[in-house]
Parts: structure tokens; C-alpha cells; sequence
């Protein structure tokens, strides 16, 4: 997982049409982000995707097997203690921006 630090008011890019900026932290540590992405780009809170994802595996028009393995790929994703970056010694790379 690719961390990086901003600080309020920063931003990031997502590929070519996706940004992502820090609008505020309050007292108790919650993040409130701004983002910024065209309308056929969706863009979900983990457990509303995990909705999407569960009322689509009730349908059978839609392929099971993929659905599992994007299902999968966020368990997995919330396994990586915090702290542990991938470094693939790009620059932006662990906060380096």
C-alpha cells in the first residue's frame, strides 16, 4: 500500500482524472477528504462497496468468481499494519512529495 503524507489543503492524483485532497482533521484524529473525479468514476466508502459487491453476487448476471477476488483484494488490504509501505522507488514514494 502506497502511503503518503499531506498536509490540510494538499492533494494527490489518481491516475489522470482523480484527486484527492485533505480538507480537515478534527480533535479526534477523523480525516475529512474532498474528492475530485468524472462522474463514471465511483467512489465509495469500503463498506458501501462491500454492499455493492454482496447485493451484486445475489444476481447471477454478474461474474461471481471476479466479485469474490475484488471482495478478497480489500480483506487483504486491511490486513497491512499500518506502517508498512511499498517502496518501488518512485518519487512519492513514503510521503517523499
Amino acid at each position: 500500500m502506497l502511503r503518503l503524507s499531506r498536509k490540510i489543503g494538499e492533494k494527490i492524483i489518481i491516475g489522470e482524472c482523480v484527486e484527492v485532497q485533505l480538507v480537515s482533521i478534527d480533535s479526534r484524529g477523523q480525516v475529512t477528504l474532498g474528492i475530485s473525479a468524472p462522474p463514471d468514476v465511483p467512489i465509495h466508502r469500503e463498506e458501501i462497496q462491500r454492499k455493492i459487491y454482496k447485493e451484486m453476487l445475489k444476481h447471477s448476471t454478474f461474474d461471481r468468481d471476479l466479485l469474490e477476488r475484488k471482495m478478497k483484494i480489500i480483506d487483504i488490504m486491511n490486513t497491512i499494519p499500518t506502517g508498512e509501505w511499498i517502496d518501488n522507488g518512485e518519487e512519492g514514494v513514503n510521503g517523499n512529495v
